[in-house]
């Protein structure tokens, strides 16, 4: 795709927006952008996955860096995530090139139906942990006894086996959606680790990262990456993201995540009902 002026900057402006809100909330990139760069850029589906991904594995990997020079990351969960995710990955590129070189425009209809209601069931999960989070912070906390804590600490059974499943059902959707599912895998795993939250959010963005920078691989090689969109993408969210982390701190987190989820709610819909 040949940039004009006007479009460039549009796609920095785009960036930029997205950037500061990943910067906010932590989740949102690929659900935002990709939806913005179909109804606004009018990019094929599969171009507008392919691209976001190249733009969110760039983005993901400055951020992973940082948590893992913090120590912020358990390698073993990671390690079970991407066994799944990966090998999933590479599955999801395959469906859509299959989608997109045997079906054509109903191929991309049905990458459009699927990105929908990705963004609804996201949507659904981020409403969940927002309630959840506000749910724990009304319940009085009570004191229990030495063996119930022991027994409530207790991995459950077969928990590496469910983070690779888990890992599976995220790869397939970074690959065939562009996105992260990020509320997903963070509800599970809070579920699955008695880890720190910062650990969590950590161990998250580095797998994040490589199944971005996977998926991305196989898109380009698929042919679904327009280069000069994701260029104009990096150099708004880029900064977009430095500018909405140092926000971060004086912004209501969860009115923040209650918004988002409600524009991801809304945005799935629309591109259901056409």
């Amino acid at each position: 795709m040949i940039l004009d002026v006007t479009t460039a900057w549009n796609l920095v402006l785009v960036g930029f927006g997205v950037g500061v809100l990943v910067g906010l909330t932590g989740v949102g990139g690929g659900a935002i952008m990709t939806p913005l760069l179909i109804v606004l850029f009018r990019l094929p589906p599969s171009i507008a996955i392919g691209t976001d991904l190249v733009n969110a594995a760039l983005m993901k990997a400055v951020g992973a860096y940082q948590h893992w020079r913090q120590g912020t990351v358990k390698l073993p969960i990671v390690r079970a995530l991407a066994l799944g995710s990966l090998p999933a990955a590479v599955l999801g590129v395959g469906l859509v090139k299959v989608l997109k070189d045997l079906m054509g425009s109903v191929g991309e209809n049905v990458l459009t139906l699927i990105l929908a209601w990705t963004l609804v069931l996201v949507a659904g999960m981020m409403m969940y942990r927002v309630w959840s989070s506000w749910y724990k912070s009304r319940t009085p906390v009570l004191t229990v006894s030495t063996a119930a804590t022991r027994d409530s600490r207790q991995a459950p059974r077969h928990r590496g086996l469910i983070t690779a499943i888990l890992g599976f059902v995220a790869g397939t959707l970074v690959s065939l959606t562009s996105v992260g599912a990020g509320s997903i895998i963070m509800v599970v795993l809070v579920s699955l680790y008695s880890a720190s939250a910062k650990r969590l959010v950590g161990t998250d963005i580095v797998h994040a990262a490589l199944l971005a920078s996977v998926a991305a691989a196989g898109h380009m090689w698929a042919g679904n990456v327009d280069l000069s969109v994701a260029s104009a993408l990096l150099i708004g969210s880029v900064p977009g993201v430095l500018v909405g982390s140092r926000l971060s701190v004086r912004m209501p987190d969860k009115l923040l995540r209650v918004m988002l989820a409600l524009t991801l709610m809304v945005t799935g819909v629309r591109l259901i009902v056409g």
